[in-house]
């Protein structure tokens, strides 16, 4: 009876006034007052020089751990159609500008299907065999080489016609050997006949400007 007088029980809010609600805004409050004034001067730092202080970085690996271990893994190596973040190849690039607004705006990379456009299966294995020659894991045979005018009619807007890729689209690298869903036939197949769409989220409002400095430059350094 005394726990219901003073936390309350339905619409009763109890003698305290207290709340979930309420402790959590205090909690971040409290948290705030402590810690804004250490974000704002890391990011008042150099990218470079913020991406090379120990300090500032295990407050990024902190803001890592919370916000992107989820899909990029403990280690920020990745998963199968999630980008490993050590690795140094960038879809969107990783200057301080791209990097804060791939977390702060989050990104939406689209493969659109082009099954229908290759003329049947045959069109589509000897796509599947072009693109994977480009890496170097196959020798395109003939039949592979005659896919090449279709992939520059179809995939080089995005890819450039030597395959490349495009940052300003996110659209990956097809000649590097490392590959977001698998370099496997099947998984080129895949691509090809069902398309692909990413989304990484935008953290923007949760994080704030100095955090998302502070973590984009963390991410940076995990790759230099």
């Amino acid at each position: 009876m005394g726990y219901l007088v003073v936390f309350g029980l339905g619409s009763w809010e109890g003698t305290l006034g207290w709340s979930q609600q309420g402790q959590y805004e205090s909690e971040m409050q409290a948290a705030a007052s402590r810690y804004e004034p250490i974000y704002e001067n890391f990011a008042t730092m150099d990218f470079e020089a913020l991406s090379k202080n120990a300090d500032a970085n295990k407050l990024g690996k902190s803001l890592y751990a919370s916000y992107c271990t989820t899909c990029h893994g403990s280690d920020a190596r990745g998963a199968t159609g999630y980008p490993n973040l050590t690795d140094n190849d960038w879809l969107w690039g990783n200057s301080e500008a791209a990097l804060t607004a791939t977390l702060k705006n989050g990104r939406n990379g689209v493969m659109p299907v082009l099954a229908p456009a290759l003329g049947g299966e045959q069109g589509i294995d000897n796509m599947v065999t072009y693109v994977r020659s480009l890496s170097g894991l196959v020798e395109p045979d003939a039949a592979a080489m005659s896919a090449k005018p279709m992939f520059l009619a179809l995939c080089s807007a995005c890819h450039n016609a030597d395959g490349t890729g495009n940052q300003i689209f996110g659209a990956p690298n097809l000649t590097d050997d490392i590959w977001l869903y698998g370099s496997s036939d099947e998984a080129v197949y895949t691509t090809i006949v069902k398309g692909r769409n990413n989304m990484m989220p935008a953290h923007g409002d949760l994080l704030g400007e100095n955090r998302t400095k502070i973590l984009a430059a963390y991410i940076y350094s995990l790759s230099n």
